[in-house]
């Protein structure tokens, strides 16, 4: 499954906090149409999961993984970089220095 580092979560919630979704929203990660070079993946706010999303909490951050995208990105972390207001999402396999930190 996907983890998220402190910094991805701090984006989420920010992007959400920032954002007119209500409730349980988050931000949902979903393949997109397939080219040549693979499938990229999007991401999108989202008010809720979709039925068969699987859904990562970690330190108030939601996410929500598209069935199709899931495969892609067990094992994987979610971290991001914070520059003027904007966040930049990367996606980066988990290992000692990648995964979460513990909190």
């Amino acid at each position: 499954m996907l983890t998220l580092t402190p910094t991805a979560a701090d984006a989420v919630r920010e992007l959400v906090a920032d954002s007119p979704i209500e409730g349980n929203g988050g931000v949902r990660i979903s393949a997109a149409a397939p080219t040549p070079e693979g499938t990229p993946l999007q991401v999108a706010m989202a008010d809720e999961p979709a039925a068969t999303d699987e859904t990562v909490d970690e330190r108030g951050a939601k996410v929500f993984v598209a069935a199709e995208a899931a495969p892609f990105l067990d094992g994987k972390v979610l971290d991001a970089d914070l520059d003027s207001g904007r966040a930049r999402f990367t996606i980066a396999d988990a290992g000692p220095q990648n995964g979460p930190a513990s909190g």
